[in-house]
């Protein structure tokens, strides 16, 4: 039997490389009096809702004190990376990279005084951060991900992102929050697609597909049983089955808007007069009043009527960028101030030319007469094809007329080689096996969530919770791999 060996860590001078004296704070892990748990790791989507959307992940635990080494104020503050690893059997596993929340000093008890930390996953950074882009077109979903990561300022080498299979003819962000817009690109995709948090802190986009042809996906990882003395890893109790009625969706409609480039006009016209005073410089917001993306925004000039100067003198008048659901135009005075009226933005609008709604052709008449019409309730980007929007209802509806059974999977890894290596190698996605006995439960499933609890070095349980491989119906196919890189989906 093999112990696996722990190393937590936190970045307390915020220089990334969790190598300074103090960061290494694995012998002060300790647990709260009364209770045995040193951390707790949670990382993956919801296990609850009908999409089972991603969620930031999490880690707990609590940090000897005794010595008054943290105090608030101190290092140990809000924000400051924290990372988790183990290593067994020679291997090294990546469980957990995140950043703290505001740290809490509980008073001492008589035996002990610790200070409790809780951190959250990267997906957290991008809640309540409202952003704006520029106008992209013919942009696939991964693409855009990684635009909206750069307008967040996420790290670029923290991002594992596909293409992605779904276009969108235009995609941009006006003032609105990250991660909604994380989580709408997602739904654009299209069922079977994944957006999680690695154990490295990675923020990882794995494309509609990548089900049908990652490795990872199609060939089973780990085989879990529940029969005491048989083949290992066995899984423990209390193991759960859900039919997934939740999930039923047999009536899937998607809005498709067409948007065209108009002619262009100004698009925004501001106060009447600006006054400024010696070198101020001052930044306007300019958003079209019809509320349509724009693109080829024109840098205001006094030759070409966009403004005129009343007194003074303007140093320069600058734009972030030439496209999106707004501009900043910034105004910076000359020496002695000046005053101009008339500022205005002229720009090319995208204007919408038809809409229409997208719904699936995919027959759910059987699940509609067993579950009643259930529609899907997540909204997708609307400026896509039609034929995209259709093919999209399709395989929500393949995939959802039934439901997707979910499944929790205790294993309790203590003093066990083989359970704890199958504990620490799962990521999300990763096809497995159940095998229980009692249930008379057979079936193959994807890797939806995983929380680790750990007792002690040896004493790790960690729960998979995992839906239910879904087969693909017969008029649904994917072209050889090689040809396509990938490999685009047909609808006979």
């Amino acid at each position: 039997m093999s112990v696996a060996t722990w190393d937590v860590r936190v970045d307390l001078n915020n220089d990334g490389d969790f190598n300074d004296a103090g960061e290494t704070v694995t012998s002060k892990v300790r647990p709260p009096e009364g209770r045995s748990t040193l951390l707790e790791i949670k990382r993956g989507n919801d296990p609850s809702g009908q999409l089972h959307l991603p969620r930031a992940g999490s880690l707990t635990l609590e940090l000897d004190n005794d010595a008054q080494t943290y105090a608030p104020g101190g290092t140990l503050k809000l924000g400051r990376p924290a990372r988790v690893q183990a290593t067994f059997s020679a291997t090294p596993y990546d469980l957990f990279r995140g950043a703290l929340e505001r740290p809490n000093y509980p008073p001492p008890s008589t035996f002990r005084r610790n200070v409790h930390l809780e951190a959250v996953g990267p997906f957290a950074s991008l809640v309540g951060k409202n952003v704006s882009t520029a106008l992209y077109e013919n942009v696939a979903v991964g693409t855009a991900i990684g635009y909206l990561l750069d307008a967040a300022g996420f790290s670029g080498s923290l991002r594992d992102l596909d293409v992605g299979q779904a276009v969108m003819a235009y995609w941009w962000l006006d003032d609105e929050d990250a991660y909604t817009a994380l989580l709408s690109l997602l739904v654009t995709e299209g069922a079977g697609a994944r957006l999680y948090e690695r154990g490295d802190g990675y923020i990882v986009f794995k494309d509609r597909h990548a089900h049908l042809t990652e490795t990872a996906s199609t060939t089973i990882q780990s085989t879990f049983r529940s029969a005491a003395g048989g083949t290992e890893p066995l899984l423990s109790h209390p193991f759960d089955y859900s039919d997934g009625i939740q999930d039923v969706a047999n009536d899937v409609r998607r809005e498709v808007i067409t948007r065209a480039p108009g002619t262009a006009a100004t698009v925004w016209t501001g106060p009447t007069t600006v006054s400024l005073g010696p070198s101020q410089a001052i930044t306007f917001k300019a958003r079209s009043s019809g509320g349509d993306p724009f693109k080829s925004a024109a840098t205001p000039t006094v030759v070409d009527g966009d403004y005129a100067v009343a007194s003074g003198s303007v140093s320069s008048i600058t734009l972030d960028r030439t496209s999106g659901g707004n501009v900043s135009i910034t105004v910076t005075a000359g020496a002695g101030g000046c005053v101009l009226t008339g500022l205005r933005l002229r720009a090319t609008p995208v204007e919408i030319q038809s809409r229409g709604i997208a719904q699936n052709t995919y027959s759910t008449a059987t699940s509609q007469g067993e579950y009643g019409t259930r529609a899907f309730t997540h909204d997708a980007r609307k400026e896509v094809a039609l034929s995209e929007a259709e093919a999209w209802c399709n395989e929500v509806a393949i995939m959802r007329k039934d439901g997707i059974p979910y499944l929790t999977i205790p294993v309790k890894a203590f003093a066990h080689d083989t359970r704890m290596t199958a504990a620490l190698a799962r990521e999300i996605g990763d096809r497995i096996r159940v095998i229980e006995t009692e249930q008379a439960i057979d079936t193959e499933a994807h890797v939806d969530h995983i929380a680790h609890h750990l007792e002690a070095p040896g004493a790790l349980t960690t729960t998979i919770y995992a839906r239910k491989a879904v087969a693909e119906a017969a008029d649904v196919f994917v072209l050889d791999v090689s040809t396509l890189d990938g490999g685009d989906r047909l609808w006979s």
